[in-house]
């Protein structure tokens, strides 16, 4: 199934090379060339396991766009090839390898000849996990994760709203339901709305009371309901000065895909947003695209969003960044904008969590 998403393209902006998840490198090369001792670039190793596959993304000081730059992996005293790439206008090229944590590479451009090499890193050695919750008991882990707004009734959704009993953890997962409201809620939501596309029950969880964090990627491995009139999403949430707004990935079903949506409020008032739906938006295309797992992403920094899907950049920006501490929310249900695609025959919909990880850099 990754390579359904092969086809997806980096978002406008960003021209790097990247091999598609699950097309194993295979090591060309056990004599590299010589380099200069000077490091003349950076490395940052990425550690997400897309499914087997990891990523490393390499940024040369002096940019040479077309140049060919290859990724070594060192073995006892020496470095192996393992993977190739251009670098783009910026200097900047990312490659796909098998997913190992303690692996150490570094980027050597050109690939022949008189040759530069970024620094070396791993990931143990640039991240530190910070929040980890694999799914492994029978309930809702409540130290980490609390109830949003549940059973309120308001703006967007006046006719939709999340409730304690449509989420529970099941073989592993986080499963999280959407269906068709109860009669004692219908009645609270219609006290205030018409209603007329119907009532609906969904979920939520965040880690609002427990686990806030600034900056460092975050990534989850989820199976999306392809139903309609449904609106899902991994994301984060600032309400300090100077936060935002991250929506790693929103699913609105088979037919209208998935995005990649971040919102900023400026000291004016004013709100800056980025992102849309994803390029060549496969979920919307390909019914099968539903029926497995996939791991999302996003790197947050000070300065740039990268959101990946499994291990395929599908946005990048350096405009409306959060500056604030944030926290995880994980949410799937409806909003009143979604209701009139809603099926009721569909229902009960449910979206599953495998796992949700933090890392932020040492």
């Amino acid at each position: 199934m990754l390579a359904l998403l092969a086809a997806l393209l980096v978002t406008a902006g960003c021209t790097t090379t990247m091999a598609a998840p699950g097309d194993t490198p295979v090591p060309t090369s056990t004599n590299p060339p010589q380099v200069s001792g000077k490091a003349a670039g950076s490395l940052r190793v990425v550690p997400v396991d897309y499914g087997s596959s990891g990523v490393v993304e390499a940024t040369f000081d002096e940019a040479d766009k077309g140049q060919t730059a290859a990724l070594q992996r060192k073995a006892g005293a020496e470095w192996t090839t393992v993977s190739d790439g251009t670098q783009d206008a910026s200097g900047r090229v990312a490659f796909t390898v098998p997913f190992d944590p303690k692996a150490t590479y570094r980027a050597v451009s050109p690939a022949s000849g008189p040759a530069v090499a970024t620094t070396s890193a791993s990931a143990g050695t640039q991240w530190q996990k910070t929040f980890s919750d694999e799914f492994s008991g029978s309930t809702v882990n409540t130290k980490a994760w609390s109830p949003h707004n549940d059973a309120l009734y308001y703006g967007p959704r006046m006719c939709a709203s999340t409730y304690p009993d449509m989420r529970s953890v099941e073989d592993g997962n986080l499963v999280m339901v959407t269906d068709v409201a109860t009669p004692a809620r219908a009645a609270k939501a219609r006290a205030k709305a018409e209603c007329k596309y119907g009532v609906y029950d969904g979920a939520v969880v965040s880690t609002e009371n427990s686990y806030h964090f600034q900056y460092g990627v975050v990534a989850a491995r989820m199976k999306f309901s392809p139903d309609p009139g449904q609106h899902g999403a991994l994301w984060l949430q600032s309400y300090e000065p100077n936060g935002g707004e991250i929506d790693i990935l929103e699913s609105f079903g088979y037919k209208r895909g998935v995005q990649n949506k971040t919102h900023r409020v400026l000291p004016d008032g004013s709100i800056v947003s980025e992102g849309g739906y994803i390029p060549n938006n496969t979920p919307k295309t390909d019914r099968a695209w539903w029926d497995e797992y996939h791991v999302v992403s996003v790197e947050w920094t000070q300065d740039e969003y990268i959101f990946r899907v499994d291990g395929v950049e599908t946005m990048r920006t350096s405009k409306g960044i959060s500056q604030a501490k944030a926290f995880l929310m994980i949410s799937w249900g409806s909003s009143d904008w979604e209701l009139p695609r809603m099926k009721a025959s569909n229902l009960p919909s449910k979206t599953y969590v495998d796992w949700v990880r933090v890392w932020q850099e040492k």
